[in-house]
């Protein structure tokens, strides 16, 4: 990015800096939210896969039915965003995965019809909604790098009205107090984009015990 200590002019970036193109660094994070989240519904297929729960790997939320879910709603929002043809064929395959998911998760149920529609109904868009919301949480990943550069902007700006020892000190503390405050927003927003768009994505509590091979005592 070309920041070096606060110093944003010391050297060429190798890539941009993030407060010349925000907009860029914003559509960055998200296709690499849409990246992840892509990763996570395949590790949650093939573990449904390896589980022998077929009806689950294709038409759940996390099967084949929900990729085609995913995928369909990112390309109809893409290409209408951009303004490019193919956002009803789009459209089509989004309607397409979320028929079958709620087909699926109708047929789980045991309730009377009527409920039994309605709570598959709820589960079926609540998959639609975590989609979306899990994918814009990765914007923060491109705002920590923003904010960064401003931060880094405003220290250099104001240690240049001080004298040569208050610029040092401006410029030190500064960047002590960017690496603090920095370090623990990520480390925070890190973890949770770990947990809440990975681990519970395919993570259960559900499985076969594990029991290892104990060999025998020798007599």
């Amino acid at each position: 990015y070309g920041s070096v200590f606060g110093l944003e002019d010391v050297i060429e970036p190798l890539w941009i800096s993030p407060l010349s193109e925000p907009m860029r660094m914003l559509q960055a994070a998200l296709w690499w939210g849409v990246g992840f989240l892509l990763a996570t519904q395949l590790i949650t297929l093939r573990n449904q896969l390896v589980a022998r729960n077929w009806s689950a790997a294709l038409f759940d939320a996390g099967g084949v039915a929900g990729a085609l879910l995913y995928l369909g709603c990112v390309a109809a929002m893409y290409l209408g965003f951009t303004q490019r043809p193919g956002v009803l064929p789009a459209s089509l395959v989004a309607v397409f995965g979320f028929s079958l998911v709620l087909i699926y998760t109708c047929s789980k149920q045991t309730g009377k019809w009527p409920d039994r529609l309605l709570l598959s109904a709820m589960q079926s868009l609540e998959a639609v909604f975590s989609d979306f919301v899990n994918t814009l949480s990765f914007m923060r990943v491109a705002a920590f790098s923003i904010s960064h550069v401003a931060l880094a902007v405003a220290i250099t700006t104001l240690s240049e009205e001080m004298n040569t020892l208050g610029q040092i000190l401006a410029l030190v503390i500064g960047n002590i107090f960017i690496v603090v405050m920095e370090g623990a927003l990520v480390t925070i927003q890190v973890l949770r984009l770990e947990y809440y768009e990975g681990f519970s994505r395919y993570f259960t509590c559900f499985g076969r015990e594990f029991k290892p091979i104990i060999k025998p005592a020798s007599p």
